[in-house]
């Protein structure tokens, strides 16, 4: 069984937990973060792709949500809970924003060999950092639940 930590969620708790890959779940949401694949279980509405500089090196991949991440119910929460700050789960980076009348947002720093650099939630996407030249596909395995692949 691996580590794992909770965070302040709108009216509720974001959960992440690792055990070789992360594992992020909200009320409503399951996303797991692998070397070369995001798998999402429930959400999923589409995603876009944005060159971030001009010679197309680098882009940003926005994975939207049909509706906001649900935060859980402090019942269901076991571990410790954490309001703000830089933190390491397993070979992970983490670091969780709180910012007054914006929201909240949790940012995941990959170890090297994932075809994804960095990878951003939010309330309604979450964004993942990478290489101009990744191309994305989404398989869809049926129940609600996808598999968005980095090539």
């Amino acid at each position: 069984m691996g580590r794992s930590l909770s965070f302040e969620w709108e009216r509720g708790f974001i959960r992440v937990k690792y055990d070789r890959e992360l594992i992020i779940e909200a009320e409503n949401c399951k996303i797991t973060l692998s070397q070369r694949e995001i798998d999402i279980e429930g959400l999923f509405m589409n995603y876009t792709e944005h060159f971030i500089d001009k010679r197309g090196d680098k882009k940003v991949v926005y994975i939207n949500f049909a509706f906001p991440l649900k935060g859980i119910s402090k019942e269901k929460v076991k571990e410790l809970i954490i309001s703000n700050g830089d933190f390491s789960l397993g070979p992970f980076g983490i670091s969780y924003t709180k910012l007054g009348g914006i929201g909240v947002y949790i940012t995941f720093y990959l170890p090297p060999g994932f075809l994804y650099e960095t990878a951003v939630l939010t309330r309604d996407k979450l964004a993942l950092f990478t290489l101009g030249r990744r191309q994305i596909y989404v398989l869809d395995e049926g129940k609600g639940k996808k598999k968005i692949l980095l090539i």
